[in-house]
């Protein structure tokens, strides 16, 4: 990705009750920078408590004028946001792992 030029401005939304765990923050934070830096990626995160949809937006892909890199981009995210089951509720977690 042409992350060379600016780095992506990245928006997590995530559950308030997943941030205001300080152990489960701290390391939540942390695994998504490794993600980042094994891809090779530069990103700029924040992340927002949310009582309702947990997302990730871009905030900046106007930087990205080359169409094979806004798909790269919708691939990478949809990439962390199964990764780190984001947009998952709690329901669906416990369904999946009871499948295991």
């Amino acid at each position: 990705m042409e992350s060379e030029k600016e780095p992506l401005i990245l928006v997590f939304y995530i559950f308030r009750d997943v941030l205001a765990n300080k152990e489960m923050r701290e390391s939540y934070f942390e695994s998504i920078k490794k993600h980042f830096e094994e891809i090779k990626l530069k990103a700029t995160f924040f992340f927002l408590p949310t009582d309702s949809e947990e997302k990730i937006d871009c905030i900046n892909p106007r930087y990205i004028e080359d169409q094979d890199e806004i798909t790269k981009l919708k691939n990478v995210l949809s990439e962390v946001q199964k990764k780190f089951d984001i947009g998952t509720t709690n329901d669906q977690i416990n369904s999946s792992d009871e499948e295991n």
